[in-house]
Formats: C-alpha cells, structure tokens, sequence
C-alpha cells in the first residue's frame, strides 16, 4: 500500500524513502521540511555519509562505502580531509588506507617526517617515514641519501667504529674507513691511537700514522717515541738507533746526547739540530755517531760510557765520576811498579759460551839479572816430591790422566850447583828491553827452573809487606787471549799503516770494566812468532799403548794453531826435531830428555814442543825457548 504527495516529492512505499534527484528546492529548505515532515535521508551504502550528499557534494558513489577502493570510508576520507575519490591524497605512491592502517604515514603528506624523502621511498627502502633520522645516528635521512650519500639504515655507514655525524662533524669521509689513507680504520685512530684521522702523519715526524703503529711500533701521536730527543724518523731511515728505546746501545747515555755530543743540551735544541739528521753513519753539520757505540766515552773521562754504567761509582753523564781502575789497588800499583801490564777481558777465548776476564802480564819475557839462587832454595820452593810439584804447577790438556813419570830416579839437581841467577822481586824483570850483550833473557831453562823462579818472585807495598800475588807462567789459554786481542787490533788498526805496532787494547773484542777504553793501549814485547816461549801448560805425549799425540785434531780450533804448522802423520822421536813446513821453523814434537810428556811452547801460530819437563835444549839459532810471568785470570 502506498501514496504519493505531490507537494514534498517523495515516495512512500512500505516505509522506504527515496529521494528524486531532479529536486529543486534549497538544500536548508529541504532538510527543515524534511525534518518537520519526520522524514530521514537515505544512506544507501551505510558510509555515513547521506546518498544526496555523496552524488552532489563529494562525488562519491552512494551505494560503495569505499569511493576510490583506498581501504578508507568514504566518510573517514572526507572527515579527515582526504580526498575520497583519489586512492593517494597526496601522491606519494602509497594508498592512503596503507598509509592510515598500515604504515601510519600522514596520506596528505608525501613526506610525512618532512626529512626530504617521500614516505614511499622511505617504505621502500627500509626507513621509517615517520621518522626524520632513521638510524638515530643524529643526520635527517634524506640529508643523508641526497647530500652525504651515507646509509640513513646505518649509524656507521663505512662501518669505521665512528657514527657518520662524527665524521661529517669533524670533517671526515662517513664512506670511508681510512679518511686519510695512512692504512689505519679512522675510529681506531680516534678510539685508540688517538691519532688525526686526517692526516697521515699526526705527529709530523715524517712517518705515516699506520708505519708507526703497524710497522715499527712507535707512537704515531708522538714525534719521538722514547723521549731521546731525535724524531722517529731520523732514528729509523738516518742513524739506525732504535726509535723505542732512547738508550739505543744501553750505555747509559740518550741517542740524542750522543749524537749530538753534547750532555748539557736540551730537546729543544738537538731538535732544531734533528731537522738535519746525519746520513748513512757520517757526521753533518757536527753531528757524532755515538749512539750505536756503547764504548763512546760521553763525559770524556776516559772511561767508556758501558763501562761506566756497570761498574761502581761510574757516572757516564758525570765526567768526575768513574770506575776504579785496577791499576789503583796496592796489588795493581805493585803489579804497574813491576812492569807488568794488565790485559783486558770481557770476551769468549775458548768458545765456551763464558767471557773470560782479564789478567796482569809480565811486558818482557823473563830476565836474568845477576843475582843467584842455589839449589838449597830451588829445592824449598820444589818440595820433596818432584812430580808433586809439577803435577800441582802445571795443566794437561789432552789427558784426564794425572801427571807423572816426568822424572826417574834421583833428584835431578846437585846441592852444590848454582841454578838460577835473580833476586826476589828483580828476575822477572818486565820494564826493560834487554839486549843480547847485556842481560838475555832466560832462554833454554827447563821449564820447571822457569816455574821455580817465578814462584820466588815477591809483590810488595810500599810499606815492604808481601802483598800475596800469586803469578805462574802463561797458561796456553792466557796467550791464545793475548794472541785474540793483538790479531783483531791488527786488523782494525793496522791494515795499510806501515808504522803499526801490535797494541792490546780495551774494547776491541769485549768492554772491561777495569780498565779505561778511551786511549788504553799497551805494548806487549817479545811476543810473537819470532819469540818462543813456554807456557804452564803440557801435553801427554805418548799413550799408554805408544801412540805419539801428534794430530792436528788433538788441537783445539780456538788455540790459534794453523793446521799446517802441527804435524799430521809419522811417528817423532823424542829426540827429533824437524822443520815440518820447510820454513826455518823448528816446528817438530819432541819429549826432551826424560817423560811421557812436553811442554807447550808458544809462538805466534806455532805450537813447538822442543822440550820436556826437565830438558834445557836450545834451538839451532841460540835463541832457546824463554817465558813470562802472569798473574790467573782474576775474575
């Protein structure tokens, strides 16, 4: 059932309403009338919002709650200021439901956190469009996608240790880990060098940060590294001192002060003088080459700084203070009276892996003087017991076996026989050369008259009393040691100088304490290869089964023996010599008159075995064999 009122246009039919759109009256008047009439308009598609106002207003389709299939009400649209007819308000690719209901962007805003970049292209690329700075590391994102080129995912862009606002901030490259290019991560530089990560060399010492740190392990932020007042660089490409270690050679003394010479200067002042480092070891402008050399004498006292260094009351930066000298102990003033001269050690003779120390020697081989000792004094000096005495006086080398059977039968000496011509204190003689028409040397003594002569030679003060110096022969090992230094000092100071002597000097193998190096030199005379001389050392000559030592492999290498001089094959009489090498030097094995074993004869690189124990031949020449007195080795 159903009627029509012509007069307000509308249909009734079973309780519907429907509006005509051809109706022309005021949009305020047709909405009071309707209100009074008790008539409500139609919403077709249940948006909220009216059928009428949707065709005639928005445009939108009443019967589709959603005009422009966005994900959005009609009516949320219109309320919310969005254009219900467009999927993407605001053009930025993104549908304005996604924008609301899923990524909560504003849909009217392309850029909803106004930090340059389109929310769609943030989406897209993994950023938060609500978010100006997406990873919190202090840059707007699209500054850091347009200006910088950095990762606005990414805090760390180059992934250096440093945040990319750090490095834009402080002038850094946030794309690169190593801004300057020295090899080093420019946040180890910050965090952990400390070094300028925009400069290659931060301390200016004319390296590169990462040679520093990786290479030779300096201080990269400090020009000189160990405080010695030269600057890395000079020490490792000019003077080849340790730029880690500001005593280089371990003297005592700063690199710097040596190779500037000069104790009382300052940093400030060598530095002015580094600009100009010495090149390849020489001197420039006053340079001196002193810290590679622990033997440089820096307050120049006399005393090498090394010295110095280990020994009591030495000061290497204090010219007053210096080692006490051996030579100043009432032994060593007696040993100097006497002529002996004290030969430096510090260094390996044998080759044991142990520096041997040093020793006093006689300068002269030992001289007669005049004065006679009788029998009755060389036996008191001997004892009872002839074998004892030898066995007690001198070393075997070759044999663990004791010595004995150097003599049979009597005593070899006559009570009444005058032995020795000397004095105490006065036979052995070492100050003055003695010439052949005057007083000779003792040649062609048996060797164990030799030992009894020195063994009444007394050392005393200036007060007369005994001092108890013990001296004996030189042992083989004492001449190899003399022979050690002299070879070397040839070699440093007397290739191509025609006036060279043959000096013992401190330093040249090894540094002793007790002695200065600075200008120690001493002459040893009448030794060498043209001066024979027994040591306090003997050989077994013969084995028990008959063997006779004569190998050169019984020699030991660092005895200084040349191969050619020592016999190799054959069997020696012991009453033979031979010239073995055919160059007028008696170099043959020979017992002498009574033993199983000889006594070591030394000469240069001669090993002359022209005696026995209790022999007294002498050489075809007349020379004979002589000796010299030397203290043990003291230390």
């Amino acid at each position: 059932m159903f009627r029509i009122d012509k007069k307000i246009g509308f249909f009734f039919l079973m309780g519907t309403v429907l509006l005509f759109s051809g109706c022309g009256s005021d949009r305020a008047g047709e909405i009071a009338e309707k209100q009074v009439a008790g008539v409500v308009e139609r919403d077709s598609d249940g948006d909220g919002v009216i059928d009428s106002d949707e065709i005639n207003i928005y445009f939108t389709d009443p019967l589709v709650k959603d005009s422009d299939g966005d994900g959005l009400d009609d009516k949320y649209e219109i309320d919310n200021g969005l254009n219900p007819n467009i999927a993407d308000t605001d053009g930025d690719g993104l549908n304005d439901g996604d924008e609301v209901n899923t990524h909560h962007t504003d849909p009217k805003n392309r850029d909803s956190d106004g930090d340059g970049l389109d929310d769609k292209y943030e989406i897209n690329n993994g950023l938060n469009p609500n978010l100006t700075d997406t990873d919190g590391d202090g840059l707007n994102d699209g500054d850091e996608v347009n200006m910088h080129h950095t990762d606005p995912k990414n805090r760390d862009s180059d992934g250096d240790g440093l945040e990319d606002k750090y490095e834009i901030d402080n002038g850094l490259n946030p794309n690169l880990t190593d801004t300057d290019g020295d090899g080093l991560n420019d946040g180890d530089e910050v965090n952990t060098h400390h070094t300028d990560p925009k400069n290659r060399d931060s301390d200016g010492d004319g390296l590169e940060d990462g040679d520093e740190i990786n290479t030779y392990e300096t201080n990269a932020s400090n020009p000189d590294t160990d405080g010695d007042c030269l600057f890395d660089n000079h020490e490792l490409l000019n003077y080849g001192t340790d730029p880690k270690k500001s005593d280089s050679d371990g003297d005592g003394v700063e690199d710097g002060f040596e190779i500037y010479g000069d104790l009382n200067a300052t940093c400030a002042v060598i530095s002015v003088l580094n600009a100009t480092p010495a090149q390849d070891n020489m001197p420039v402008d006053g340079d001196v080459m002193d810290a590679l050399d622990p033997s440089n004498d820096s307050d120049g006292d006399g005393w090498a700084n090394l010295q110095e260094l280990n020994c009591t009351g030495g000061d290497p930066k204090d010219r007053t203070e210096t080692c006490p000298a051996i030579d100043s102990t009432p032994e060593g003033e007696a040993l100097a009276s006497y002529g002996y001269i004290f030969i430096p050690g510090a260094f390996d003779v044998d080759g044991d892996g142990v520096d041997e120390g040093g020793f006093w020697a006689a300068t002269y081989q030992a001289t007669a003087v005049g004065i006679k000792i009788l029998n009755t004094e060389v036996k008191s000096t001997m004892g009872t017991n002839f074998n004892a005495f030898v066995a007690d006086n001198f070393s075997l080398l070759n044999s663990s076996s004791q010595i004995e059977g150097f003599f049979e039968g009597e005593f070899p000496l006559n009570d009444d026989a005058e032995q020795l011509t000397f004095k105490e204190g006065e036979i052995l003689d070492a100050t003055t050369k003695v010439r052949k028409s005057s007083m000779p040397r003792y040649v062609g003594m048996t060797p164990y008259m030799a030992m009894v002569s020195i063994k009444h030679v007394k050392f005393r003060d200036t007060d007369s009393k005994d001092l108890g110096v013990a001296i004996d022969m030189l042992s083989n090992k004492q001449y190899t040691h003399i022979q050690q230094l002299l070879t070397k000092d040839k070699e440093v100071n007397g290739e191509n100088n025609d006036a060279y002597v043959p000096t013992v000097r401190n330093g040249l193998l090894g540094v002793d304490i007790h002695v200065p190096i600075v200008n120690y030199e001493i002459k040893m005379k009448e030794f060498g290869k043209d001066y024979l001389e027994f040591v306090s050392d003997a050989l077994h000559m013969y084995s028990a089964d008959g063997v006779v030592f004569n190998e050169a492999t019984d020699i030991e290498p660092w005895w200084g023996i040349e191969e050619k001089d020592f016999p190799t094959t054959g069997t020696n009489s012991r009453d033979e010599l031979r010239d073995i090498d055919g160059d007028g030097t008696i170099e043959g094995i020979v017992s002498g008159d009574g033993g199983y074993y000889a006594i070591m004869a030394r000469g240069g690189l001669l090993l002359n075995l022209k005696e026995g124990v209790i022999g007294g031949k002498k050489i075809a020449t007349g020379e004979g064999i002589g000796f010299r007195a030397a203290t043990p080795y003291l230390y």
